[in-house]
């Protein structure tokens, strides 16, 4: 059993979960798109809090992430290793990604690695509508 800061997840928990592993990882489809803070930080020309969520890519202000593993404990709810770069390093990140029932909400929780600096670090991001408006800025290639 893994412990941090009182939560213990058992190990057979995510070994039971649906993985995906291997080229060719993808986001889950209902996590596509543009996620910020709120609705009016959506329409912001820029927004550091913003990320873009793609089939194989997740983009934020400085840097990005593609899938290593992926894990659905359920529809609404992913486990996900990626390898991340920005600003001239790589690193790697583990987050759980929860999606509310009405899929406009995002909770995103960092998940420590162990031998990593880890701080703890959650966000609640907001589903952006639909538009050209939005989409892509965030990409600085």
């Amino acid at each position: 059993v893994y412990k941090r800061q009182g939560v213990s997840i058992a190990l057979s928990l995510l070994a039971s979960l649906a993985v995906s592993d291997g080229s060719g990882l993808e986001f889950p489809a209902n996590l596509h798109g543009t996620w910020d803070a709120s609705a009016d930080a959506c329409q912001l020309e820029y927004s550091d809090y913003r990320i873009e969520i793609a089939k194989s890519k997740m983009i934020y202000w400085e840097s990005s992430g593609t899938p290593e593993q992926v894990y659905s404990a359920s529809a609404n709810e992913t486990w996900i290793d990626l390898i991340m770069a920005g600003e001239e390093q790589a690193w790697k990140s583990k987050l759980r990604l929860v999606l509310s029932d009405s899929d406009q909400i995002l909770f995103v929780e960092d998940i420590a690695i162990p031998e990593q600096d880890y701080f703890k670090t959650v966000w609640f991001y907001h589903r952006c509508p639909s538009s050209d408006d939005t989409k892509g800025k965030n990409a600085k290639n």
